[in-house]
């Protein structure tokens, strides 16, 4: 490829910024420009912020690697992989082992391709299952309030105890073609989003470690937690597979509800209990 590539790795220093003479994260950051690549060599163990922007048609592109938060995190809300930036993408890469956040958007036009979340949310995680027993946990993979046109695809989010893909008050979001299975609550949460579309995804529930009170998660829910939004426009639940989880759920704090929205093809088959509820 031709593509301009800056390698980084954790113990990485200068400038050079090349396969063999990896630079810090931060310097990868500061040099690549839209159309450019930042490569991750090996393990990230501290908390990154992927605030430089692309363009509608010179994205930067951050591939690659492992993101691991075992080792910093404290109170809720933290992230090992912040998306602050606009017109970027994540692709090819793991993150594991958040306090808080796997991965969390806050700008707009962002693609998260193949990416790979798990053991996220271990505030609420005593090694074995997860202790969640109030409200307001987070997620292995979360679109935030304001970010708009973020697509989620060909990824995995496993064994969080919090969402494994949320989006939350966003717009144009799209959840496409991912694995999501054994995450607390809930596999993919909609909440007072617009024009958000899940299709062709898989939500899985076969592990009793990540039950809530020791009841399955739901496969797929929408919520209405409070956001300003009012009703949830446009959405669109196509062609999902839901097993050994609960359904397809509307959750509501204050008044709310689906508009000009399609759910259809999914294979509920397998739930347990309702399917739509």
């Amino acid at each position: 490829s031709d593509t301009k590539t800056y390698y980084v790795s954790q113990s990485g220093s200068g400038t050079i910024c090349t396969e063999t003479s990896p630079c810090s994260y931060s310097e990868g950051i500061k040099q690549v420009q839209p159309g450019e690549r930042v490569f991750v060599v090996g393990t990230i163990t501290s908390a990154i912020n992927l605030n430089k922007s692309g363009t509608e048609n010179n994205p930067i592109t951050f591939e690659g690697g492992v993101y691991d938060g075992s080792n910093f995190g404290s109170g809720s809300g933290s992230n090992v992989v912040s998306v602050t930036g606009s017109y970027i993408i994540v692709k090819n890469t793991e993150i594991r082992n958040g306090y808080g956040f796997g991965i969390r958007t806050n700008g707009d036009y962002i693609e998260l391709d193949n990416v790979y979340a798990h053991h996220n949310v271990r505030r609420f995680y005593n090694g074995t299952t997860c202790t969640n027993t109030t409200g307001g946990w987070e997620a292995g993979i979360r679109i935030s309030p304001g970010s708009d046109f973020v697509t989620v695809k060909n990824s995995r989010s496993w064994l969080n105890c919090g969402e494994g893909i949320g989006v939350f008050a966003g717009s144009n979001a799209t959840i496409i073609n991912n694995d999501v299975r054994n995450n607390w609550s809930v596999n993919i949460y909609i909440d007072q989003a617009n024009y958000a579309t899940a299709s062709d995804n898989i939500s899985i529930c076969d592990n009793s470690n990540y039950y809530r009170s020791g009841i399955q998660s739901r496969g797929i829910t929408f919520g209405a937690e409070g956001y300003g939004v009012g009703n949830i426009i446009g959405a669109q639940v196509l062609r999902n597979t839901v097993q050994g989880c609960k359904g397809i759920y509307f959750y509501a704090q204050v008044s709310s509800k689906l508009q000009d929205s399609t759910i259809a093809l999914n294979d509920l088959s397998k739930v347990v209990g309702v399917a739509i509820s």
